[in-house]
């Protein structure tokens, strides 16, 4: 006879998940990368520039990160800086011998805090540039003007690292595909939660409504938490039958992907959108996240169809662990924000 009764981990098994689990919990900035610093490059008059710099407080307090303009460009007046949220602001004016065009523009110290930064330069008679940089890519050289293909570039390679660099957006989608229980229903979860962040993440963008930081960031945590206590009602093979959220799990995804939008809209507004291309440059974002969602999704499920070939006897510890892992680090998100909601 069948013995249909759970396997669960061994206590050395469950303590080995435990302890990984404390050490991803001592680092909670790994739940949200820091969002990319701004340089913004506005000329005034001929080669004379005012100069923002935008960074997060997070980088400011630890390893610096520092513009380099061309050598031709000298400090008209000192720079001011202030805080404005959880980021430091400089202002200041450059004045040039000659014009920035094929000339190199730098941001040092992104390789110690992998951060990325967003560079714009506006001149007098419309034409614009913006090119992001990385720990890779530290400096470019200044074009003689960009067009639709670099704004789209620029925004959706924005989306793409937001989306692999939020943990907490990548432990709510690997939690839906955990919880749906066919193809099919999968398919339209996905789209349910695309649906729901493109909203909510447009329209705060666009600045039609605003929202309370700290509050949608403990919703976050908590509608994960939510996903990883339906799964413990679960086994790895669905043996029982599965709730009322696993059978509306287009509706939660939809309902949770409204959350998640404000989410993915704090680092966009960090960086702004260009005046000229907003439509482009929003579409542009949304499409790099749904890019990296779909390319996770599928390296997800082919793991899952690996591991399930390969380590068949390992199915039950490996559902536990990832549900426990799941649900521990929402748990200490849901406290770490809670706590911050009501300081």
């Amino acid at each position: 006879m069948r013995n249909n009764r759970r396997r669960v981990p061994s206590l050395s098994q469950f303590m080995h998940w435990l302890f990984i689990l404390l050490l991803l919990a001592a680092m909670p900035a790994a739940a949200h990368k820091l969002a990319p610093s701004l340089l913004h490059l506005t000329e005034q008059s001929t080669n004379t520039y005012a100069v923002f710099w935008k960074t997060p407080l997070a980088t400011s307090a630890g390893q610096s990160l520092q513009p380099q303009l061309p050598d031709s460009c000298v400090v008209v007046n000192q720079p001011e800086a202030k805080e404005q949220g959880t980021a430091r602001i400089w202002r200041w004016q450059v004045s040039c011998s000659g014009s920035l065009i094929g000339q190199p523009v730098a941001v040092t110290g992104m390789a110690a805090t992998a951060t990325a930064a967003l560079i714009k330069i506006d001149w007098l008679d419309g034409r614009k540039v913006q090119q992001l940089l990385n720990a890779d890519n530290s400096s470019f050289v200044v074009p003689a003007d960009q067009g639709s293909i670099e704004v789209i570039q620029v925004y959706a390679v924005l989306g793409v690292e937001h989306i692999w660099t939020g943990i907490d957006h990548l432990l709510f989608v690997l939690a839906l595909l955990l919880l749906v229980p066919s193809t099919r229903l999968l398919i339209w979860t996905i789209t349910s939660f695309t649906v729901g962040h493109s909203i909510t993440l447009s329209m705060v963008v666009l600045g039609f409504f605003d929202y309370p930081v700290s509050l949608v960031e403990f919703s976050i945590a908590l509608s994960i938490w939510v996903l990883a206590l339906e799964l413990s009602k679960r086994t790895h093979n669905a043996a029982v039958h599965p709730g009322w959220i696993a059978n509306h799990s287009w509706l939660v995804a939809i309902g949770f992907g409204l959350l998640h939008g404000m989410g993915f809209a704090g680092a966009l507004q960090e960086v702004g959108l260009p005046s000229g291309d907003i439509p482009l440059a929003l579409f542009s974002f949304n499409l790099g996240i749904e890019i990296g969602q779909l390319i996770f999704v599928l390296a997800v499920l082919l793991l899952m169809r690996w591991g399930r070939r390969r380590f068949t006897e390992w199915g039950e510890p490996a559902w536990w662990a990832t549900v426990y892992s799941i649900g521990g680090l929402s748990a200490f998100w849901c406290i770490e924000r809670g706590l911050a909601v009501f300081s």
